[in-house]
C-alpha cells in the first residue's frame, strides 16, 4: 500500500527563502533513501536535498529557477504505507533527528536523547564552529543549537523543538562524523519504544496531511510593552552589544523570529520608540566576468542593502577559489557589508592566466579597478595577501584597511614540499595528503570537492607551474611586501595561526610595528576558517572605523 504526501524541505537555520537550481529526479522517476533529489540556493550557499525514505516523485511544485518559500512543499511524492492521520501526524512534525533512550536524570515527564544533525547530501565529516546553546540551558523550536562547517559552507543546526542541552559531545574546533550523535538534549514527553527508536536518524517535516503552517507575516509596529520577543540567541548576543531593543526590530526569520542580520541591520541605539530602518535586508549576489588584458577574471558580488555600506574585497591563497572564503562571507554579509571574492588568474572559474608574481598582481589590479568604486577593504590569504598589499601600495584604489590571514612574503621560508605536492598529485588521495597540511584540525574532504580541485589544478597545470616557480623556489620565497607594508599608511591587521605548517608564523614579526598582529593558537594556514568569528570581527572592526 502506498499514499502521496508533501515533500518538504529540510531546516537550515532562518533561511526564509531558496531557489531551486536543478532537479536530480523526474516526476514519474522512483528514488532511493538518500538519493539526492534536488538542489537549493540560498543566501550561504547551494545546499543538496536528499530523500529521507524511498518512493516515487509526483509533481515537481517548484520549477528549475524559481525560487519558494522555505517552509512550503517542493514536491509531491509517494511513499509506501498507510496515510497517517492527525495524531500520527502531529507525532510526524517531532524530530527524528536523534535515537530516543531513557535516562534517570531526566525530570519527571521527560527524556533524554542524543541530537544528530541534519543530512546534508554525501558530506560524511563536519566541523563545529560555535555552540550557540551551553549545557544546562533551555533552548526553544527554532533556535540555533550549534553552526557546523562542511567542506562547502557554514551551516545553522536548529532545533525541531523545545528543550534543554545536556550535554556537547563535540567540542568547538573539533570534526565529528556526520552521522554521529553531537549532543545529548532533555525533551518533553516519553521515551519511545524500540520501534520508534528504529526510525531514520534525520530530522524530517510533516507529511502532506498536515497542512503546512501559514508564514507568519512581518510587522513593522513595535511590539507592545512586555511582549515575548521571538529572536536567535545570536540576535540576541549582537542585539545587546550594540544598544538596541529588539522589540523595535521587524524579523525576517521563520514566523517573524529575528536574527542576526536583523539586529546588524539596524542603527546601534535602536530603541522601541525609533525605525528600525533596513533590518533583515539581505545582501544580492551576483556573479561576474571581467575581462583584463591576461584574459577573464571571475568574481562574485554580494551588495548590502545599504548604499553606503563598505565593500570588503577577499583575495584567496595559491590552489585556493572564492570557496575559501565560505565562512567569512557568510559572517561579514550578515553585518550589512559589501562583499566581492574573485578567482586568481590559473584558479577556479577565471580564465585569465598569470606566470608570475608581477602578471598575478596586474591582473587583480585591472578586475578590482572596473569592479570597485569609493572606498574598499583589501582581505587577502596567503599569496592573496601579498597580492594585497602590493596593490594597496599602488594607491590607484582607495584602500581604507588591509586585512592579511597568513601573509606571504614576509620572511624567507615556505613549504615547497606542499607546493609541489599540490601541483603534481595524480590523485585524490595524494591531493588530499597535502590539503591537509592547510590547517591545524582535521578536517575531511568530500571525493567531489577534491575531484573538482585536482580537475581545475591540471587544467591550469603550465601557467600555474611557472607562477608557483616564479613565487617560490626550493623553499625560498621570491619576493617580499615588507616594503609594500611600510610605504602603507591606512590600518593594518596581520591574522596569522601558531600552528601554520606552510609559512611559519613567525614571519608575523616581521610586519610593520605599527601594524595589529593576532596569532592564534591552534590555528594552521586558515586562520580565517578556523578562527571564523576573529576573522569576522578583525574584518568588521576595520570597516567601522572609515
Amino acid at each position: 500500500m502506498a499514499y502521496i504526501k508533501n515533500f518538504l524541505l529540510p531546516r537550515l537555520g532562518d533561511i526564509d527563502s531558496v531557489r531551486v537550481v536543478n532537479w536530480n529526479v523526474a516526476p514519474g522517476a522512483a528514488f532511493a533513501t538518500g538519493d539526492i533529489l534536488l538542489e537549493i540556493e540560498t543566501d550561504k550557499s547551494i545546499v543538496e536535498v536528499v530523500a529521507e525514505e524511498a518512493g516515487t516523485l509526483v509533481e515537481q511544485l517548484v520549477p528549475t529557477g524559481e525560487s519558494m518559500d522555505a517552509t512550503a512543499p517542493v514536491a509531491r511524492i509517494e511513499v509506501a504505507g498507510e496515510a497517517p492521520d492527525e495524531e500520527q501526524a502531529a507525532s510526524a512534525s517531532s524530530p527524528a533527528a536523534s535515537l530516543a533512550s531513557s535516562a534517570s536524570n531526566a525530570q519527571p515527564g521527560f527524556y533524554i536523547k542524543d541530537f544528530l544533525l541534519p543530512r546534508l547530501g554525501d558530506i560524511d565529516s563536519v566541523r563545529v564552529v560555535n555552540w550557540n546553546v551551553a549545557p544546562g540551558a533551555a533552548f526553544a523550536t527554532g533556535d540555533i543549537l550549534l553552526e557546523i562547517e562542511t567542506d562547502k559552507s557554514i551551516v545553522e543546526v536548529v532545533a525541531e523543538e523545545d528543550g534543554k542541552l545536556v550535554e556537547q559531545l563535540v567540542p568547538t574546533g573539533e570534526s565529528m562524523d556526520a552521522t554521529a550523535p553531537v549532543a545529548r538534549i532533555e525533551v518533553a514527553g516519553e521515551a519511545p519504544l524500540d520501534d520508534v527508536q528504529a526510525a531514520p536518524a534525520a530530522q524530517t517535516r510533516a507529511p502532506a496531511t498536515a497542512a503546512p503552517a501559514a508564514s507568519v507575516p512581518s510587522t513593522t509596529t513595535p511590539l507592545p510593552a512586555g511582549a515575548r520577543v521571538f529572536a536567535t540567541p545570536a540576535a540576541r548576543r549582537v542585539a545587546a552589544e550594540r544598544g538596541i531593543d529588539l522589540a523595535a526590530l521587524t524579523g525576517t526569520g521563520p514566523g517573524g523570529r529575528i536574527t542576526v542580520a536583523d539586529a546588524m541591520s539596524a542603527t546601534p541605539g535602536t530603541t522601541a520608540g525609533t525605525s528600525a530602518g533596513a533590518a533583515g535586508a539581505r545582501a544580492a549576489q551576483e556573479e561576474l566576468q571581467v575581462a583584463t588584458p591576461h584574459g577573464t577574471v571571475f568574481a562574485t558580488r554580494w551588495s548590502a542593502a545599504r548604499g553606503n555600506a563598505a565593500t570588503v574585497v577577499l583575495i584567496h591563497g595559491l590552489f585556493g577559489d572564492t570557496d575559501t572564503w565560505a565562512s567569512t562571507v557568510t559572517t561579514l554579509t550578515r553585518t550589512g557589508l559589501n562583499v566581492l571574492a574573485l578567482d586568481l588568474p590559473c584558479h577556479g572559474r577565471s580564465a585569465a592566466s598569470a606566470t608570475n608574481f608581477g602578471m598575478l598582481v596586474d591582473t587583480v589590479a585591472a578586475a578590482l579597478d572596473k569592479l570597485c568604486r569609493g572606498p574598499v577593504l583589501l582581505a587577502g590569504h596567503s599569496l592573496g595577501s601579498a597580492v594585497a598589499a602590493r596593490i594597496a601600495r599602488q594607491g590607484k584604489l582607495q584602500v581604507r584597511g588591509l586585512t592579511l590571514f597568513s601573509p606571504a612574503g614576509l620572511g624567507t621560508e615556505i613549504n615547497q614540499s606542499f607546493i609541489d605536492g599540490m601541483l603534481h598529485a595524480h590523485s585524490d588521495e595524494a591531493l588530499e595528503r597535502e590539503a591537509r597540511k592547510l590547517t591545524a584540525t582535521a578536517v575531511n574532504l568530500s571525493a567531489a570537492y577534491l575531484r573538482k580541485l585536482r580537475e581545475r589544478i591540471q587544467a591550469k597545470a603550465e601557467p600555474l607551474g611557472a607562477l608557483c616557480r616564479d613565487i617560490g623556489v626550493q623553499g625560498v620565497q621570491q619576493f617580499s611586501i615588507q616594503g609594500d607594508l611600510e610605504a602603507l599608511r591606512c590600518p593594518i591587521t596581520i591574522v596569522h595561526g601558531r600552528s601554520d605548517a606552510i609559512i611559519p608564523w613567525q614571519h608575523a614579526l616581521n610586519a610593520p610595528a605599527r601594524a595589529a598582529l593576532h596569532l592564534v593558537p591552534q590555528a594552521g594556514h586558515m586562520p580565517q576558517a578556523e578562527a571564523m568569528v576573529l576573522a569576522g570581527e578583525v574584518i568588521e572592526r576595520m570597516a567601522r572605523s572609515i
